[in-house]
């Protein structure tokens, strides 16, 4: 979904896991079904159904939320992936593989940039830990600073996983694998820790 972010509040988003994208497979058979309903000149009133069966009337706000549908960026409508030719058995297997990728990426060892510090709700601020650092030193670095300066941190991988730190000393870890929910009119796929450390107007 579109969102200004405010930099002067935010934290800096360096932290990549090289060569994976989250959903690699879903998106790729998402898109290739929805490439055949992109050209709006030969397809216009095909098109204008589309959208009215999505509950759209803006064309330009219907277009821009299908990149984002595309994408899994937003919860898709299922009367578009009806309509564009997904069948949803199929999203399932390419979601699997999307899982066993992830799951091969977890084994990599890491090496973050940066670990977010939070001031307060709101206003976020960046630790930058020395070049070529692990993970597992990073956060004892970062865990120090939250013990002394009693303040939340994180070593965020956007889609990969979030190492949390406590001023307690408290460590934990949430993983954003790729999963899918299929509700009656949807598919949700669930949070990818995209947004943390980030202060954005909407």
């Amino acid at each position: 979904m579109s969102e200004k972010p405010i930099p002067f509040f935010s934290s800096k988003q360096s932290n990549r896991v090289e060569g994976y994208e989250r959903f690699r497979h879903a998106r790729e058979y998402i898109r290739e079904k929805s490439d055949s309903w992109k050209d709006l000149g030969s397809n216009a009133e095909q098109m204008r159904e589309l959208m009215l069966a999505c509950g759209y009337n803006d064309l330009e706000k219907f277009r821009k939320h299908r990149l984002e549908w595309d994408n899994l960026e937003r919860q898709v409508p299922i009367a578009y992936l009806d309509a564009v030719g997904v069948d949803l058995e199929t999203l399932k297997l390419k979601v699997k593989l999307d899982h066993d990728e992830y799951q091969s990426v977890l084994g990599v060892p890491l090496y973050p940039r940066y670990g977010t510090i939070r001031y307060m709700g709101g206003v976020y601020g960046s630790f930058p830990f020395p070049d070529d650092a692990p993970e597992v030193d990073a956060v004892l670095m970062l865990q120090e600073y939250s013990r002394v300066n009693k303040r939340q941190c994180c070593i965020n991988y956007p889609d990969v996983k979030s190492i949390w730190i406590n001023p307690d000393g408290n460590v934990f870890t949430t993983y954003y694998e790729p999963a899918i929910r299929i509700t009656k009119k949807f598919v949700i796929a669930l949070g990818s820790g995209i947004g943390i450390g980030r202060t954005s107007l909407r």
